[in-house]
């Protein structure tokens, strides 16, 4: 009895010091709370915030506030209910407006956040609750998307949610109107299709160069950009103009686009939409011309054509694309027309049409496969890079039977010895001590053979380089293992080993989507509280973040998982030479020579290119070159993904290798992650892939480029622990690059 007391009190003195340690970030210093006079505060784009993704928040004040704020600091949940303040500058967007950033791990509690001036003192606090009928926004799931507008009013926001393509089922996109844009990419992480209409011209002049920056940074890093331009393309689209990074050509003025028959045939061939006509025969009602953006030395794949002019055109940036409308959708003809809001929710659904359905493949409902824990691909990723190898668990068995020795050896055990044997009980106050140190040593000696005894990384770094646009993108998975607790402060190592310049780089804790254990969607669980901890955005000259952890506690044999992302440009050149002809090569169509433009060799290589794949058998050490026609395996790059066989007993019928959700092959989900769409999507997986869409590159194969992916062994990006480097802390690493190349279509 007196021991249980003792361990009772014990555990009241932990849960309070840690309960202490909770409230560093969370403390109100200031009782000026949701005042009259204070700012309006929202979290989010229009209301709406994505568990696990980076959201804005906007400051606005009604008028000139006495002192301005120059500073916040926002504190929430994280994914694993641990507090975490978001620290950073503010930034001015419009008058009386700002803007910060921040992450919500959990769709419960409360957010706080306070505004600083520049000696970091609290000039107002602000409470936001994230339920009931004042809530700060309607939290979502995390693999819920976002698809956004920016219009004049809210007419085509409207047109997209009466469509009939975007259903009202529980992971379905929610359509959001941007008002003022975010200033920094990761404001945009939410969001993966955006319909920008621009006949508005006083509109866009209020954008900034710097909101335009981070629109195209959000494009590159995977977004998809749907561009409705005409009436004011001198203005925006011509050399200088403030949306000529997005024009796919070269702006020659207005052409008149006198028929509507191909746009109308595309509709109807592509999607099955029978619409009137929007340009009548000529001399009738209805029969003038339309003004169109005419481009001359168009750059991507022309979708629909008028007079050799292109209207609709599908351009890759990056990971990214831009999907260019070259009529105004709210010009006075275009509202007369009925099948305008099918348009509309065509040109999104095209954005956000997948491979399969593309190239005609039959769309099946995959297996929920929930009760695994998760739902969405990177729950699979998950598993793997939280084995760690020097980490050897102990069967329960083994722990029950070492209890019940114990309970054995002081109890009945220590009663006959002293009893039967030595016939001196006051011995047990010798005894007793001994056979419980005994134990504890016995317990500590498995702990230490059992366990590492310094921190452990496993990590997955999926590098993708863009010798068409100079632009690189690296994006790490890392799960870090601690054997002792303690706080650390853990950031991107900007000095990478494969020689890339970091410009910038962000890291932060990584959520699981779904409501499974762990899950960010799950329900609260009572506990001890958790030690708080901060991130600080740095924003540089060109809005390029800064984003490490610092002081993150870590608990004694426990893991963390991280995601990081970092961007640099390149230098390299275009020694490869490719071109496609769908005519010859047996309908394949691509034919040339690939170099290795990396001073490292690649292993596992193969080239892809819209559904096929070539394989080399051989290391790609660098400068080699190899021909598309001669050298490598020619394999369809869904057999390749789904290792699909042949059953000889069965008549030769081809059969796809199931996917195991219990998978812990990394290059595997990788490969999986990278091409997702082109293995079948959900119908081969059973999983989506909607919290990080970003990686797969599926669609991209079929915008006149090709991926050349290929595997490095050596450790590229690393983490610096306390600002250290921990190389030989690393347990498992795997380095994969992927090489965007151009493709010439004959």
């Amino acid at each position: 009895m007196i021991r249980c007391v003792m361990m009772a009190c014990v555990l009241m003195g932990l849960m309070g010091k840690t309960a202490s340690t909770a409230s560093a970030y969370t403390a109100v210093e200031n009782d000026n709370v949701n005042s009259s006079a204070g700012p309006n505060v929202s979290i989010g784009i229009d209301g709406f915030v994505r568990l696990g993704k980076w959201v804005p928040i906007y400051v606005n004040y009604d008028s000139a506030p006495n002192e301005a704020p120059v500073k916040y600091e926002i504190s929430v949940l994280d994914c694993d209910d641990a507090p975490i303040a978001y620290c950073g500058d503010l930034i001015p967007v419009s008058e009386n407006k700002y803007q910060g950033l921040a992450r919500i791990g959990r769709s419960y509690g409360n957010a706080e956040l306070r505004l600083l001036d520049g000696s970091g003192q609290a000039i107002e606090t602000v409470k936001l609750p994230f339920r009931g009928e004042d809530k700060a926004a309607t939290i979502t799931r995390s693999t819920r998307p976002l698809i956004a507008t920016i219009e004049p009013n809210s007419e085509f926001k409207s047109a997209i949610e009466s469509y009939s393509l975007v259903g009202k089922q529980e992971d379905s996109p929610i359509v959001v109107r941007l008002g003022d844009l975010p200033t920094n990419q990761l404001g945009y992480d939410s969001v993966e299709t955006i319909l920008l209409v621009t006949s508005d011209l006083e509109q866009m002049k209020q954008y900034s160069k710097q909101q335009i920056e981070a629109l195209m940074a959000w494009v590159k890093n995977g977004g998809t950009l749907v561009v409705s331009a005409s009436k004011n393309g001198q203005q925006l689209l011509a050399d200088g103009g403030l949306l000529e990074p997005f024009c796919p050509g070269n702006f020659d003025g207005l052409a008149q686009c006198a028929s509507s028959k191909m746009l109308e045939r595309f509709m109807l061939e592509r999607f099955n939409a029978s619409v009137d006509q929007l340009i009548a025969k000529r001399g009738t009602v209805g029969g003038e011309p339309i003004p169109m953006a005419s481009l001359s030395d168009a750059t991507g794949k022309v979708l629909v054509a008028v007079n050799k002019k292109p209207l609709i055109i599908n351009r890759a940036i990056g990971l990214g694309e831009v999907l260019f409308f070259g009529i105004d959708l709210d010009s006075d003809r275009m509202k007369q027309w009925s099948g305008r809001d099918s348009l509309v929710g065509l040109l999104v659904t095209l954005a956000e049409t997948s491979v399969e359905d593309q190239v005609g493949q039959k769309a099946v409902k995959g297996t929920s496969v929930s009760t695994f824990g998760y739902e969405d691909l990177i729950g699979q990723l998950r598993a793997p890079l939280d084995r760690f190898t020097n980490v050897k668990f102990v069967a329960f068995t083994w722990i029950a039977l070492l209890i019940g020795l114990y309970i054995l050896c002081i109890g009945p055990g220590d009663f006959f010895f002293l009893k039967k044997l030595l016939k001196k009980m006051e011995l047990t106050w010798i005894t007793f001590p001994l056979l419980s140190l005994l134990f504890c040593g016995l317990a500590l000696g498995i702990s230490r053979m059992t366990r590492p005894s310094s921190i452990q990384i496993n990590q997955l770094e999926i590098i993708d380089i863009d010798t068409i646009q100079g632009w690189t993108q690296g994006s790490v998975w890392a799960n870090l293992y601690s054997p002792s607790g303690g706080s650390r402060n853990i950031s991107i190592d900007r000095k990478h080993n494969l020689g890339f310049e970091i410009d910038s780089d962000v890291l932060s804790w990584h959520g699981l989507p779904g409501d499974g254990l762990g899950g960010m969607w799950s329900s609260p669980t009572p506990g001890l509280s958790k030690t708080g901890y901060r991130q600080t955005i740095e924003l540089g000259d060109a809005q390029q973040p800064k984003v490490s952890i610092e002081s993150l506690p870590l608990q004694v044999s426990s893991t963390k998982p991280m995601f990081g992302q970092w961007w640099s440009g390149n230098d390299i050149s275009r020694t490869s030479r490719l071109t496609s002809d769908d005519k010859k090569n047996g309908g394949t169509g691509l034919s040339g020579t690939v170099t290795n433009p990396l001073p490292y060799q690649l292993k596992n290589c193969r080239l892809v290119f819209r559904d096929w794949a070539y394989v080399l058998d051989s290391t790609f050490d660098p400068g080699d070159t190899f021909d598309v026609r001669t050298e490598p395996d020619e394999k369809k790059l869904s057999a390749l993904l789904t290792r699909r066989f042949t059953q000889s007993d069965e008549g030769n019928k081809s059969n796809n290798t199931a996917w195991n959700p219990t998978d812990t092959n990394i290059g595997r989900i990788a490969s999986m992650m990278m091409f997702y769409e082109a293995a079948g999507g959900n119908n081969y997986t059973g999983l989506t892939h909607r919290y990080q869409p970003f990686m797969d590159m599926s669609r991209n194969l079929y915008l006149n480029r090709a991926v050349l992916v290929g595997e490095i062994e050596q450790i590229g990006a690393e983490l610096l622990v306390d600002e250290k480097r921990v190389t030989d802390n690393y347990d498992q690493s795997r380095t994969i690059v992927r090489i965007i190349l151009p493709v010439k279509i004959k």
